[in-house]
């Protein structure tokens, strides 16, 4: 049986052992690894904010934990997780071929996420999923002032004009067609 490195070894680190805690792993690791795996039965957030600066250089990190973790933590995952945003239906035109003329029947539907935290526009559905998905008893509220929900249509649709519209080479003046939205709050 061999015993050469795989690169792919298993560190069990105790903060038990003095001076060698998993804060100072995680520290000396992340300019070395390409990715973390971490196994917890007890998560901090601190350990993530102490290593600010050097965690988002790795390409993954996957964290699997107990249930018992501090407020601080527990809240920074949850508003993690939670998007604040506008999602939308769009109606796309495309060219009908026998009419010479982008029509909507033509076209396609296609489903975008506004996320106003992280200020972009998503279409892919895999990337969307966990942030619209919700419960049938999930109170419907809107929130958003007008202002901005007429700002997030707008930058939608410079979205589609510059991606699904040039793509097919829409002639000026052809524009996609609002079907529905819904807000995303918590």
């Amino acid at each position: 049986m061999s015993t050469e490195s795989k690169g792919r070894d298993l560190f069990i680190v105790d903060n038990s052992v003095f001076g060698w805690t998993g804060l100072r792993y995680l520290d000396e690791w992340t300019g070395i690894a390409k990715a973390f795996d971490i196994a917890t039965g007890y998560f901090e957030i601190g350990a993530l904010l102490a290593l600010d600066g050097k965690w988002q250089a790795l390409e993954k990190i996957r964290i699997l934990m107990g249930a018992e973790m501090t407020h601080r933590t527990r809240k920074a995952l949850l508003d993690a997780v939670r998007s604040r945003g506008v999602f939308v239906c769009y109606a796309l035109p495309a060219l009908d071929r026998e009419a010479g003329e982008f029509t909507e029947e033509a076209g396609t539907t296609r489903w975008y996420l506004c996320e106003l935290d992280r200020d972009t526009v998503l279409e892919e559905p895999s990337d969307i999923v966990a942030s619209i998905r919700s419960k049938p008893d999930t109170p419907r509220k809107c929130t958003t002032e007008e202002k901005t929900l007429v700002e997030i249509r707008a930058k939608v649709e410079k979205h589609i004009k510059n991606t699904y519209l040039k793509r097919v080479d829409a002639p000026v003046g052809v524009k996609p067609a609002l079907r529905c939205w819904m807000e995303l709050n918590e």
